[in-house]
């Protein structure tokens, strides 16, 4: 039995994010773990996408995010037939980022993600993304200290 089968990567193209996937990618290696980076379209982006002649341009939207997705995935240094034979998951979904990621977790062994601390009034009163996803999570969760702490 394996220790780790499948780890998640949610991904913001941020370069905290980049961080977090670059040490995900370790463990991946050690473990001989599939990658999975998730990447939500968020309810709130889809609602700005218009209609055009009337077609939803929701479908366009998801297509692009999951071209960009492959790129970033690429740049990190995976292969097209990494991604193509499964051992490297890209996946994009749309709706609320923290129910997403919560719900992807269900289907993993561990979540690597970077925590930003508190920097928004919302994240004050609601707590970060990450603390969100900490108390919801259905998997063992890495937390990263975020790069820029000043100490």
């Amino acid at each position: 039995m394996k220790i780790l089968d499948r780890i998640l990567v949610p991904i913001d193209f941020s370069a905290s994010a980049e961080s977090a996937a670059r040490r995900a990618m370790v463990y991946a290696q050690a473990f001989d773990a599939q990658l999975v980076f998730l990447y939500v379209v968020s309810t709130a982006q889809m609602a700005l996408t218009q209609p055009v002649d009337g077609r939803s341009r929701g479908l366009e939207r998801m297509g692009q995010a999951q071209e960009r997705l492959n790129r970033w995935v690429e740049a990190l240094g995976f292969e097209a037939a990494q991604i193509d034979d499964g051992s490297v998951d890209c996946v994009v979904v749309e709706g609320d980022v923290i129910k997403q990621i919560v719900k992807h977790s269900s289907q993993v062994d561990l979540l690597v993600m970077r925590s930003e601390g508190r920097n928004e009034l919302g994240d004050w009163l609601m707590g970060t993304r990450t603390e969100r996803v900490l108390s919801q999570a259905h998997c063992e969760l890495l937390v990263l200290r975020s790069e820029d702490r000043g100490d």
